[in-house]
This record gives structure tokens, sequence and C-alpha cells, in this order.
């Protein structure tokens, strides 16, 4: 193992929305820190195959584990059966909402992994914090073997520190996407550790053009393409974007959505828009309604695009797809009023408009090809959203959660 020991970074989710590749991303970034890394998530091969491909291999110093390991022993399964009911216990009384996870089978999977890793486990990261419930009963009696440190990423936190979570004294402190709300975090709670994290992404593309590239092109048959991908629901904004769709004119603009759409968590008019479409699809829309689970095909759709729709509904956090933009080159239209559209604004990389209004998101992709010095702007935009950024933060916010 590496003379500094692991830091265990827990995936809780895996093949939703971009925390498979936050994973691989932290899988390297933390080596580079010089800690070895044992990564947990629920599709260990799907895992492995993005590390390969990012020319990533295990060794003694990356290790791969499935996260719904099996306890074994009478010590351990009576413990586990403990936490099921103290986790059935606190969703009864507390009708939490079903789509959290349980905290116990986190605690319980990564003590067996100290147990195994006796003395080599330093740190625990989880990855997604914001996927288990707040409410501060579903954490009573819930620690580490040994009082082992952990920390977590919120993608999405509220105004406040209020999550359960921090009641344990072995919770050291959070990174997260927003700076003011980081800012806030720590005027809140100074004996913890918040670090600002900036949202990066995977940017690597296929060696080669694939299938699903030309097949789109072909359908574009050179018309300016506008994507929208990524795990779709509510906050996708499908109601507008396909209003946007039967606006524009079908011989300048084709459209491209990509990702799996939670069609039980769309609002009644985005049914209703979805519904058209499926019965009606327009000749300059092309729909990939599956996850992408190799990231390098995302990209490689959003690198043949013009722009890129992102005029996200009731959406106040941050989102990679500005980092995508900024990486590939291509202009943004996002919603204003919010995290996202204060980036856009001030980097000028695309243009922030009213989410709720097609005249105004109509208006904004007219404008968006006619940016001035966008090529710079999108230069800046990568310096202060870049890898070697992230590294820093995350290696300080790591050593100073084991000093704390």
């Amino acid at each position: 193992m590496n003379k500094n020991g692991y830091i265990l970074l827990y995936n809780p989710i895996s093949n939703e929305g971009h925390l498979d590749s936050w994973h691989v991303l932290f899988i390297d970034l933390v080596s580079k820190s010089g800690f070895g890394v044992i990564a947990v998530c629920n599709d260990p091969e799907g895992l492995r195959l993005k590390l390969k491909h990012k020319g990533i291999n295990e060794s003694d110093y990356l290790v791969v584990l499935d996260a719904t390991g099996r306890t074994t022993g009478p010590h351990s399964m009576l413990k586990k059966f403990w936490h099921r009911c103290h986790a059935l216990y606190g969703r009864l009384m507390f009708r939490q909402r079903k789509t959290s996870l349980d905290p116990a089978l986190f605690f319980d999977r990564v003590n067996q992994l100290i147990d195994r890793y006796t003395g080599q486990i330093r740190l625990v990261f989880n990855m997604y914090v914001d996927a288990y419930p707040s409410d501060p009963q579903y954490w009573k009696n819930l620690n580490f073997l040994n009082s082992l440190p952990w920390v977590g990423l919120c993608i999405t936190p509220g105004a406040h520190p209020s999550e359960g979570y921090y009641s344990l004294h072995t919770y050291k402190g959070t990174c997260l996407l927003d700076e003011a709300i980081c800012k806030t975090y720590q005027q809140e709670m100074p004996g913890r550790i918040f670090e600002f994290l900036p949202d990066i992404t995977e940017t690597a593309l296929p060696e080669q053009r694939s299938a699903l590239a030309n097949e789109i092109l072909s359908f574009a048959a050179g018309r300016k393409i506008v994507f929208m991908g990524g795990s779709i629901g509510k906050q996708k904004n499908l109601a507008r974007w396909y209003d946007l769709i039967g606006l524009s004119d079908q011989s300048q603009w084709f459209f491209v959505q990509m990702g799996r759409i939670n069609t039980n968590n769309l609002t009644l008019e985005d049914e209703s828009a979805l519904k058209k479409i499926q019965d009606h699809p327009p000749e300059n829309l092309f729909i990939y309604p599956e996850y992408v689970k190799d990231e390098r095909i995302f990209n490689e759709i959003i690198s043949i695009s013009d722009v890129i729709f992102a005029v996200y509904r009731d959406f106040s956090r941050s989102s990679n797809m500005l980092s995508k933009a900024a990486y590939f080159e291509k202009p943004i239209m996002v919603a204003e009023n919010c995290l996202m559209g204060q980036r856009v604004s001030h980097y000028k990389i695309g243009l922030a408009v009213d989410a709720d209004e097609t005249s105004s998101i109509y208006s904004g992709l007219i404008s968006l090809l006619d940016l001035d010095n966008i090529k710079d702007n999108f230069a800046a935009y990568r310096n202060d959203f870049s890898e070697v950024v992230v590294q820093n933060k995350l290696s300080a916010f790591i050593h100073k959660s084991l000093q704390n």
C-alpha cells in the first residue's frame, strides 16, 4: 500500500448523471496527491472500464470494490440487523423521501473495509452525501470503527448546514460547488472544514468518430446542432425545450436530446409536451433516450454540436455542463437568476435567459453564435475551473480533515 495510507472514495449511486465521471476524476486527483485509493461503488466493473479509458489500472495503490459486499460472521450480521431495524424505525417515524439512501448501509459496508484493511484507511470520502436523508434521526448511533474521520461532497446544499451527519463528531467537513454557500457554511460552523471545488468535468473523446455521431451529423445535414443532455427530469425544462424546437426554423436548426428520461420526475406540462413529441416527432429532433455509460461518447456529441441548451428549471446549483461548454468551446444558454446564470454572465461564455419564456430562449439561441471574444472567455473559464485547481483544493481539504 501507499506509505500515506488509503483514502476510501465511496460513490453511493452508479450510472446516474455525472457521478461516475466525478468518481473517476477524484480517484485520479487523490492518487496524484500522494494517497492510495480504495474506490467503492455499486458498479465496480463499469468503474474499472472508465478508469481504463483514462489510462488508470488497479494496483496496490488503487483498489476497486463493490459497495454491496456481503457481510459475514455472527457479530457483523447482528450489527447489520440492528442497523436495518434502526433505519426502518426512522423511515416510519419521519417518512423521509423514498429516494433517500440508508446511511446505515454506508456505515456497515465501510466498517467491513476498515476491518479488512486494518490501520490502512485514513479517511472516508462520500462522493454524494445529498443522497441520504437529512433528518438527524437517521444518523443516531452511527459511527465508523476506530472513530475513523469522514467527509463528503454535497452537490445540492441547502442555505444552511442542517443535515444530520453534522451531529457526528467524526464528520469533519464538506466540499461544495458553490463558493458563496461555502463561505456561509464556514461562518456558521467554524469547527468544520468547508472547501469550494470548481465544477470540473471529464473531457476525453473516443479515438475515432462513433456511429452515433455519424448518424446525428447525417440527420443534421449541415444545420446548426443544439445539444441538450444528461439525466432528464423536471429540471431540464422539457416543455420549453420542445417549445423552442417548434419555434425554430427547421431548415436552420437541428436538436439533439441525449440521456435517460425520468418519466416519474416530470411536471404535468413536461409530460404533455413529451407525449406530443412522441406522437408527432419533428424532423429536426434526434432523441437518444438512454444513459450514456461511456462519457467519451457523450462528450463527442457535444463536440460536434454548435450550441448547448442548459436552460434548466428551478435549478439553483452548479453544473459541469459549463465546463464542457468551455472545454469544447460551445456557447451555452442557461437560466438567469441562478448560479449557472451568474457564472455564464461573469465569464461571458454564453447567455442567460428567462427559463419560463420561449421567446426569450429563442432570442438567446439566435444571438449565441455572435458573441464577442468568446474564445478568450472560454480560456478564462477553463483556467479557473481546471483539474489543477481542484487537485490543489482537494489535497488541502484532505490534509486539513486528517489534522482536525
